[in-house]
C-alpha cells in the first residue's frame, strides 16, 4: 500500500465477520449500458464531490482507459494500479 501515498489511512480487520465492512462506507448502485459506466462513474465523483475513491475494473485496459478518461476530465490525483 505505500505506493499509494495515502493520507490517515484506517485499518480495518475482517476477522469478525466474514463481510464486515466500514461504518463510513458509501455504496451506490446505478443501472445503465455496460458502455456508458465509465461516464456515470466520472458523473458521480464530480456531482458528490468525493474527496478520495477507489475502483476496480476487470481488466489492466480497463484499468488505463478509465483512469485515462478521469485525467483527461480534469480529476486531480488519479493513480493506475494492476497486478
Amino acid at each position: 500500500l505505500a505506493p499509494l501515498r495515502l493520507h490517515h489511512p484506517l485499518f480495518f480487520s475482517a476477522k469478525d465477520s466474514r463481510y464486515q465492512t466500514p461504518a463510513s462506507l458509501k455504496e451506490f448502485m446505478v443501472a445503465c449500458l455496460p458502455g456508458a459506466k465509465p461516464l456515470v462513474l466520472l458523473h458521480l465523483l464530480q456531482a458528490h464531490g468525493f474527496p478520495a475513491a477507489i475502483c476496480f475494473t476487470n481488466s489492466v485496459e480497463a484499468s488505463h482507459r478509465l483512469a485515462r478518461l478521469l485525467q483527461l476530465f480534469g480529476s486531480a490525483n488519479v493513480a493506475e494500479f494492476s497486478s
